[in-house]
């Protein structure tokens, strides 16, 4: 991942796979979705990330906290996409883990959503 952000690797991942695509295309975003974008979607922000520290400075590595959001009409589509997206970032080249993971709607924009935190070391 040299030279490339992990923000990058995970959407190109999450996009590349069958699944996810079967259900988003490609509509995957950081941070916000745009207004009037169609569900389902994902969206995706980094939380905090810090270079792990070693004896003699920093490793090559870094520990990101990131959150992906699976929203859809339905609770029962939120949670396919979201057992999709756990799929690919368990079986990533980055392996990322879950940390917790939460249901929450939005009545009045009638919208679900599963809201998932991952630790990955990249």
């Amino acid at each position: 991942m040299s030279g490339v952000d992990f923000e990058q690797v995970m959407q190109a991942a999450l996009a590349a796979d069958a699944g996810v695509a079967g259900i988003v295309s490609r509509r995957i975003f950081p941070l916000s979705a745009p207004k009037g974008a169609p569900l389902p979607f994902i969206t995706y922000q980094r939380v905090s990330g810090a270079p792990e520290a070693v004896l003699d400075g920093d490793a090559p590595c870094e520990r990101i906290s990131i959150q992906i959001d699976a929203w859809a009409k339905t609770y029962g589509e939120a949670k396919r996409l979201a057992k999709a997206v756990r799929g690919v970032m368990a079986g990533a080249e980055f392996a990322a883990e879950l940390d917790e993971d939460r249901d929450l709607s939005d009545e009045e924009a009638r919208v679900c959503r599963v809201s998932m935190d991952f630790i990955v070391w990249a």
